[in-house]
């Protein structure tokens, strides 16, 4: 578990840098792409079960 998630890593540069700003750009742009990867693979998992069950 030791690589860095670029988003992070992207929104720790910017602060160090001074632009607030891009940060708190970066960060709701990082939790909805976390989303909606996260629904996408659920919605893949329900897919994968139905196939499954029929």
């Amino acid at each position: 578990m030791g690589k860095v998630d670029p988003n992070v890593a992207k929104v720790g540069g910017l602060q160090r840098q001074g632009a607030e700003g891009e940060a708190v750009m970066i960060l709701p742009r990082a939790l909805g792409n976390a989303v909606s990867e996260a629904l996408r693979l659920s919605r893949k998992g329900r897919k994968d079960a139905s196939i499954i069950v029929t």
